[in-house]
């Protein structure tokens, strides 16, 4: 379950996948990586949403799988 953001825009925390936008194809490019085997490595400057992807990135793949940053 999912808190509720008081803004429209959180940038403090992950508040679930409803909130939660514009990153389909690095979603989909994580996932391929995961089912094709291949570790990842996410590297940006601050506060571009490396942990936020992350965490959105849980919510698509199944709970068997665990993520580590």
């Amino acid at each position: 379950m999912s808190k509720k953001s008081p803004t429209p825009f959180p940038t403090t925390t992950y508040y679930g996948p409803e909130y939660f936008c514009d990153r389909d194809d690095e979603i989909q490019s994580l996932k391929n990586n995961i089912n094709n085997h291949q570790s990842t490595t996410l590297i940006a400057i601050r506060r571009m949403g490396e942990t936020g992807l992350i965490n959105h990135l849980q919510h698509h793949i199944s709970k068997d799988w665990e993520t580590i940053y």
